[in-house]
């Protein structure tokens, strides 16, 4: 029974930190292509618009601007409030264009009453 209780305190002790190690590097792997999405993201002008994902479940839309080696800041909109971030408290990135982002929804609000205004006279 010692022997068996040894073995198997032998086995996790040697396993643990192993598979802690792993899930280290490849949260030290995910924070680096976020590092380098939000670099490129910051690059594009003339509006460097995004939308982060964090890692405690909050979301924030806004510019990216001053990308380091450990952080960078965001503007959010509406309120222009600056807010410095880690890359590690990142969970997702989106980067876009924020003016092509609302042509897209002026278009669709047209035809979205075109569609209504179809079907109320099909109805009719």
């Amino acid at each position: 029974m010692f022997k068996r209780s040894l073995a198997l305190v032998l086995v996790y002790v040697c396993l643990v930190p192993c598979a802690t190690a792993q899930s280290d590097q490849k949260r030290a792997r995910e924070t680096a292509k976020i590092r380098d999405k939000i670099i490129k993201c910051a690059n594009k002008r003339p509006y460097p618009f995004s939308e982060l994902k964090l890692r405690n479940g909050t979301k924030l839309a806004g510019n990216i601007y001053s990308p380091t080696d450990y952080k960078f800041t965001v503007e959010e909109i509406p309120s222009h409030r600056l807010e410095e971030i880690r890359y590690e408290n990142v969970s997702s990135v989106w980067c876009g264009d924020f003016t092509a982002r609302m042509n897209r929804r002026a278009l669709l609000l047209p035809l979205l009453f075109l569609g209504i205004y179809v079907a109320v006279k099909a109805a009719l």
